[in-house]
């Protein structure tokens, strides 16, 4: 195996993730403590940048991509 390799999920999108109920931390911030990732029917190995790629692509929302700025845009990936 190439040293840039790694295990992959296969289909890693937000419908494949579960969350804990968010709570507030100390400062009022809503923070997610865990994520689950669940359904590795399809898991091997590959460089993490094709699973990066795939979940971003996965989770865009298409009809509202083309109004959102940059700076959006980086807010909406926070929030996944």
């Amino acid at each position: 195996m190439c040293r840039d390799q790694t295990t992959l999920h296969g289909d890693f999108h937000r419908g494949n993730l579960f969350y804990h109920k968010p709570t507030l931390d100390a400062t009022g911030a809503l923070g997610v403590e865990d994520i689950v990732a669940i359904d590795w029917a399809m898991f091997g190995r590959g460089h993490v940048a094709h699973e990066l790629v795939y979940f971003l692509n996965t989770s865009v929302d298409r009809q509202r991509a083309a109004d959102v700025t940059p700076e959006a845009a980086l807010v909406e990936v926070r929030r996944i």
